[in-house]
């Protein structure tokens, strides 16, 4: 094997083919997929859509460098992602990945803002790259081998539960009084649902906070919703399920999903923000390339039908439904599932668990998740396509809850 180790290993397996929620190993094992690449292939695996339209635009030019010349896929795409956006929030920078995106912003805040400094909140993951590495909090793997990270990176404790919301504000608050001032605060970075943090939604009253802290010091409000965007947390972004005039950010970021598969992510704010990044203070070789834009465009031609998102979410209850009947008849194993659109999730007792559950799954029922998250470690994720069927729902179920009894005749 000729790659590096560091990409931490989930199953050995090799892939031939994959469709819809589907994968096929060399062997012609078929599997049911619940990670989507890590909640990429939204709209399922080589969606024919998507498939046709990277096809054509091969047919025309593979490359083009936004500093030589621009594309008219990758223009186009911008004004049909436009209308996806907040209101006003409507210059694009297109790069290659999610923590490339992180870190394009971190620079955009602080050229727009003249300040430094840029708060980011516990059990976030953000990127392992330079500033994006700094914000990221969900596991010290990520971080602590690479110290000193990145300077002027500060973090607060964000709630997970509703009832933290007022500690999590004064801890807020005492972070503001004893560590930063306000006025030295360029942006605010928060992930509306945590992604690597274990699927947790920001409680009511949170976002609300943030945005009143942004408002009051001066700073930006950035919205990490590379992995909740596309359709992932059962809307097109999580920001729009919050209410616009308490809640809207300044910046929103983005990635994953967008194309289908292929690499880009990008991020978006108003013009007069995004002019702050003067000519060649930002830039990249391949971002907005035209095969991805291409893709992107037919991503969004999937996701925009009208019975999309709908026959999605149903998928989505009928899965988080069936993990709290779990929980009931498993009551030590199975703890706090919870969800918004398919970005769903629960607890196991211990990490050691959730890795058994990972690996019986996939030898004894060919099912794929994907390696246990949270700080703790025993968190497991269900973000399959957003194509899965009803008939591989209860393939996925019926899976757990052999996995789960079998787990629990050993303990």
């Amino acid at each position: 094997m000729s790659l590096a180790r560091c990409w931490g290993r989930v199953t050995n397996l090799t892939v031939t083919k994959a469709l819809g929620s589907k994968v096929w190993d060399v062997d012609g094992a078929e599997y049911i997929d619940c990670t989507s690449g890590i909640a990429v292939t939204n709209v399922g695996h080589c969606h024919p859509q998507v498939v046709a339209a990277i096809q054509r635009q091969a047919e025309q030019f593979i490359h083009c460098q936004v500093n030589v010349h621009y594309s008219d896929t990758l223009l186009a795409y911008a004004d049909r992602l436009k209308k996806h956006m907040p209101p006003g929030v409507d210059s694009f920078f297109f790069s290659n990945s999610g923590a490339e995106a992180v870190e394009g912003t971190c620079k955009l805040v602080r050229q727009a803002t003249k300040r430094l400094n840029v708060l980011g909140m516990q059990g976030a993951f953000h990127g392992r790259t330079g500033t994006a590495m700094a914000l990221t909090t969900s596991g010290a793997k990520y971080r602590a081998p690479f110290f000193p990270a990145a300077a002027n990176v500060f973090s607060t404790q964000r709630p997970l539960r509703a009832g933290e919301v007022a500690d999590c504000k004064a801890q807020l608050a005492l972070l503001l009084k004893g560590t930063l001032t306000p006025e030295t605060i360029a942006g605010v970075v928060q992930e509306p649902i945590l992604g690597e943090g274990g699927f947790w939604r920001s409680p009511e009253g949170w976002l609300e906070h943030l945005r009143s802290v942004a408002n009051d010091s001066g700073a930006l409000l950035c919205y990490d919703e590379v992995q909740t965007g596309f359709g992932r947390c059962g809307s097109m972004f999580a920001y729009q399920q919050s209410c616009p005039e308490t809640t809207k950010p300044d910046v929103v970021i983005f990635g994953k999903g967008i194309a289908g598969g292929l690499p880009m992510a990008g991020f978006a704010a108003k013009k007069d923000v995004m002019d702050a990044l003067e000519p060649s203070m930002h830039g990249g070789t391949y971002g907005g390339n035209p095969i991805a834009a291409a893709a992107a465009i037919a991503v969004l031609d999937v996701l925009e039908e009208p019975s999309f998102l709908p026959t999605a979410n149903e998928r989505a209850k009928e899965v988080l439904d069936g993990l709290r009947a779990l929980s009931g008849v498993y009551p030590g194993l199975v703890l706090e599932p919870r969800g918004t659109g398919f970005m769903i999730a629960f607890d196991m007792r211990t990490p050691e668990d959730a890795k058994a559950l990972v690996d019986r799954l996939r030898t004894e029922h060919r099912i794929l998740f994907f390696a246990p998250c949270g700080i703790e470690g025993r968190t497991l994720r269900v973000m399959p396509p957003l194509v899965i069927t009803p008939t591989e729902v209860e393939q996925v179920l019926s899976a757990l809850d052999s996995t789960l009894a079998y787990l629990s005749s050993k303990n």
